[in-house]
């Protein structure tokens, strides 16, 4: 099942396959945030290698569709499981540049104005007074780079939003959305399409859940390719889309 529009295209599918009908060399930006295998949606329960695997197919494809010198962009957690935490960012990082992209940067993701209020990502009260559970009121979001020449053309981007995008702490108040459990606010997609993918370029969202990445494309006149497992979503996405309107900068 597929929704296209002139410069949106969102299909429904499992991304490991879907990638492979899509022209080679062809994206300018990947720009996404898996399912944190956290148990909040269908198939959201894997174990860790199970979970690395399906990233590892998908970033497989991401790499074959993306141009040389084009970017990827992922939101991800900083671990998963409880106690003891398995930390997510150092296997990411060897596994993606393993198969070829280069580790270029990381940004931290602040999801609170104030992180440090006890309301901030939940409570820990179970745990009082012997054993804290520290709340993590922050995401990493990694990005990497295939090789070859930087993409040319030009971008919606000013000096200081060159100034202000490039500081490694983003501080982006979360994104409160009772039809999705884990959407992600429109300022992080705006910001990567900013720095990294051309005017007439295109971003690729493989995991697209409530069509985010693809309503902010469309407000800034970039073509957009997401990909959405869930039918649920994917209609939800579908709804998002084709009412957005307007342009953002």
């Amino acid at each position: 099942m597929t929704y296209q529009e002139p410069n949106a295209i969102l299909i429904c599918g499992d991304a490991r396959e879907v990638l492979k009908t899509l022209p080679a060399e062809s994206v300018d930006l990947v720009m996404t945030s898996p399912p944190y295998n956290c148990n909040k949606m269908d198939g959201d329960n894997l174990s860790p290698g199970e979970w690395f695997g399906m990233l590892r197919d998908v970033q497989i494809e991401c790499y074959r569709v993306a141009k040389p010198g084009a970017w990827a962009v992922w939101n991800i957690p900083w671990w998963f499981s409880h106690r003891p935490k398995i930390y997510v960012p150092d296997k990411f990082n060897i596994q993606t540049t393993e198969l070829g992209w280069q580790f270029q940067d990381i940004v931290i993701w602040i999801k609170s104005s104030n992180p440090e209020t006890p309301q901030a990502s939940g409570t820990g009260w179970g745990n009082f007074p012997t054993y804290p559970r520290f709340r993590m009121a922050s995401e990493p979001i990694m990005f990497f780079r295939k090789p070859g020449k930087s993409l040319p053309g030009e971008r919606n981007l000013t000096m200081a939003d060159w100034v202000k995008l490039t500081i490694g702490v983003w501080t982006i108040c979360g994104r409160s959305d009772d039809k999705h459990p884990s959407t992600f606010p429109e300022e992080i997609p705006r910001r990567a399409i900013c720095l990294l993918c051309p005017l007439n370029g295109t971003v690729l969202d493989p995991f697209a859940g409530s069509g985010t990445t693809l309503q902010v494309a469309k407000r800034m006149g970039i073509k957009s390719i997401g990909i959405e497992i869930s039918e649920k979503y994917h209609k939800l996405a579908i709804r998002r889309i084709s009412n957005t309107t307007g342009r953002m900068i």
